[in-house]
């Protein structure tokens, strides 16, 4: 009997995580500029995985633990499909564990992105409209970014997109999200400006003067 009650519990808290987690997942989803047509099938598919949530207790005891693996399942699809948050978070639903210190950038020169960038950065702040899971065998571990013109058709208003690329040993992850308008300058402000500064200068022989208040002189 204590057994049980103890699996019953078990899947109480099991049940709570994912609906917790998919009232977080509307959130991300209304913050992801969608066309509303694009909103509202993703929401439509979140009521759906509710509503077999609370199918639960009609299904007997005896098959609850493998009604809550296809539940478990259909999250991570869910996650694949729109993203979760930020890239760290979608990494985390998605139980891939990925040594960013292990990581090379790719194009660094051009991007101007470090691995400290991205880690204390762009982990956080990048918000994921959908990612590809390929299994392929890779070489090296590295890290790319590239813009994604023109804007994703989904997307309500012109917005460029952005790709984020993490090859592994084993498998290759790319996360899809969007370019920032950036209106107060918080990003811009925090680039390396030295970097720019020279690269025009050694390509341009350009000489800048720099007021603190305006950028450019």
């Amino acid at each position: 009997m204590s057994k049980k009650l103890e699996t019953i519990a078990l899947h109480y808290v099991r049940r709570k995580k994912i609906k917790t987690l998919l009232c977080r997942m509307a959130t991300h989803i209304c913050q992801c500029k969608l066309e509303p047509l694009m909103c509202f099938s993703k929401m439509n598919k979140i009521q759906k995985v509710h509503e077999l949530i609370a199918a639960i207790p009609k299904i007997p005891h005896c098959v609850h633990n493998v009604y809550m693996q296809y539940l478990e399942y259909i999250w991570e699809k869910l996650v694949l499909d729109n993203g979760f948050n930020n890239i760290k978070d979608t990494l985390e639903q998605l139980n891939i564990n990925i040594d960013i210190n292990k990581l090379v950038c790719e194009n660094n020169k051009q991007s101007m992105i470090n691995i400290n960038d991205f880690k204390n950065n762009y982990l956080y702040n990048i918000r994921p409209l959908n990612c590809i899971l390929e299994v392929k065998n890779n070489e090296t571990n590295f890290l790319n970014f590239c813009a994604m013109r023109p804007g994703f058709s989904e997307l309500e208003g012109k917005l460029f997109g952005l790709c984020v690329e993490i090859n592994q040993p084993v498998f290759t992850i790319r996360f899809f999200g969007i370019i920032d308008r950036d209106p107060v300058r918080l990003y811009r402000n925090a680039l390396p400006m030295d970097l720019l500064y020279d690269d025009l200068k050694e390509k341009y022989n350009f000489r800048f003067l720099v007021d603190d208040a305006h950028g450019f002189g």
